[in-house]
């Protein structure tokens, strides 16, 4: 093992371990510094829905090789880096936030709600407050380390920077001009330090993008979570104020509060809605679940068109939409530790891509008991399901292509004084209410069962578990996508200039 590795774990994670505040409540581990040690010790990630239960505060001791990986970039080519961490704190950063906006703003709709998470969730918001509450720029890391190059023992200062900054030579005077220049900036240290920047060279910085430390932001959070649970991972979310950016309101003010009220209903409608409801029993049995209140059911199956109703499905679409996100997450990143972050996201987005959920919708039904009044809505749906016969229509629920749905054409697809093609087959494209149903009914089992996660995996695991098994041994991606990796020039796009976005951070 390289003795001058572990010095700057050592040196750089604990100081940054004293600026977090739930951190600082834990024990510091620093005995497990060395490396065979750290890297034979299994992580604390076989649990990962139990982690999501708020009533528990996991105690623990804080390893500072765990914050080391979490301000590591790959470009630093160590053993581990923040890319697994990143991956599960991205999408509990999206679950919380999107949890603390259905919660402080009842009245807003679901686009207005997208576009608020968007702006939290960005990189720009990330990197700003982090830098600004625990100064996480200092410690983000994306160059490789050579000690004997870069690293400088403290209360030393490299001759380089004073003879590049004086324009000075080997002269005896060196020394007496040296101390002059010292004795003259010793009363303003800022001033002092910021005259040697000037003054390093190239191979003593790194240039860090804003991307750089979001992410790194986002794997401190997915390091809080998998260790330490909920709580801790929304402590610190808090101390960095990612998301109210100091507002009168902590994200913990908001996500322990008690079950998520229906929106009220004008006194006309009531009778109406409860009359409906009862007529969803159909999708309890298919669904497997029996709700308390039938009315988070009806809520979820209700489009923005039905009249009748003063209630639309797309908040808990929005809701649903994250739920659904955090749990497959959890899952495969408990069931495959050695994949890497590529490998996780192709198998997420397998799972919750709108053909996956279409199919389970049409397994299920629930299209056929969702209320709307839109002729639009209905002639897409009519013709979608008008393409199969009912073989065929088994055929691709029971498939597990993530291609476009091909189907035979027939003559009345021709419009009429348009050239007849000779084709056989035609391309359909899957319609994306069919996803939606499926997710705000995930939306509605949460907030019915009072947020017991636990609950609502028990109740959808059985829907995502054939495509799971096929996709976990079998390529996850697209056609798309193994295109681009076979010719990745057909789809690369004009790079954007990201001056605006970088910053220049001395490793000193």
């Amino acid at each position: 093992i390289n003795a001058e590795w572990p010095l700057r774990p050592g040196i750089l994670t604990y100081e940054l371990y004293q600026k977090i505040p739930p951190l600082r409540e834990l024990t510091p581990c620093p005995e497990q510094i060395h490396l065979d040690t750290y890297y034979t010790q299994p992580h604390r990630t076989d649990h990962l829905l139990d982690m999501m239960r708020r009533d528990v505060r996991y105690e623990g001791m804080v390893n500072w090789l765990d914050l080391y990986e979490c301000v590591c970039t790959k470009a630093c080519k160590e053993r581990r880096d923040l890319e697994r961490l990143e991956f599960i704190g991205d999408n509990f950063l999206k679950y919380v936030t999107t949890l603390f906006l259905y919660r402080t703003l009842p009245d807003k709709h679901e686009g207005w709600l997208s576009r608020i998470r968007s702006r939290v969730v960005g990189n720009k918001n990330l990197a700003v407050q982090s830098s600004k509450h625990i100064r996480l720029r200092k410690y983000v890391l994306n160059k490789v380390f050579h000690p004997k190059k870069q690293w400088i023992p403290p209360t030393f200062l490299p001759t380089v920077l004073f003879k590049k900054y004086l324009d000075l030579d080997n002269s005896p005077e060196f020394n007496d001009e040296l101390h002059q220049f010292m004795l003259q900036k010793s009363g303003n240290r800022s001033d002092l330090l910021l005259e040697l920047c000037k003054a390093v060279p190239d191979e003593y910085k790194q240039f860090l993008q804003t991307k750089d430390i979001a992410d790194s932001c986002e794997a401190l959070t997915g390091l809080c979570f998998i260790k330490y649970g909920f709580r801790v991972a929304v402590d610190f979310l808090d101390a960095v104020d990612v998301l109210t950016n100091g507002g009168k309101h902590k994200i913990s003010d908001r996500v322990y509060d008690g079950a998520i009220p229906l929106p009220p209903l004008p006194p006309d409608q009531n009778y109406r809605a409860v009359a409906l409801a009862e007529t969803l029993a159909p999708v309890e049995r298919a669904i497997n679940y029996k709700f308390n209140n039938r009315l988070y059911l009806l809520e979820s199956l209700t489009h923005a068109s039905f009249g009748e109703l003063k209630m639309c499905y797309q908040r808990l679409e929005f809701l649903g939409d994250t739920i659904l996100d955090i749990l497959i997450v959890c899952h495969i990143f408990n069931k495959h530790p050695g994949y890497n972050p590529g490998e996780l996201s192709d198998l997420k987005s397998a799972l919750v891509r709108n053909s996956t959920l279409a199919k389970i919708c049409t397994k299920l039904k629930l299209h056929k008991y969702l209320k709307y009044e839109s002729p639009q809505l209905y002639n897409v749906l009519a013709r979608y399901y008008s393409n199969f016969n009912e073989d065929e229509l088994n055929r691709w629920v029971e498939g597990f292509s993530l291609g476009l749905v091909v189907v035979p054409t027939v003559e009345d697809d021709t419009p009429e004084g348009q050239p007849v093609f000779d084709l056989e087959y035609k391309v359909v494209q899957t319609p994306k209410i069919l996803g939606d149903i499926v997710e705000s009914v995930i939306g509605a089992v949460y907030v019915d069962c009072g947020e017991d996660m636990a609950k609502v995996w028990e109740v959808i695991w059985p829907w995502f578990k054939p495509y799971y098994d096929y996709f976990a041994e079998h390529s996850a991606k697209d056609p798309r996508a193994r295109l681009n990796e076979l010719y990745p020039g057909l789809s690369k796009k004009k790079e954007k200039s990201t001056d605006c976005d970088s910053a220049l951070i001395p490793l000193l």
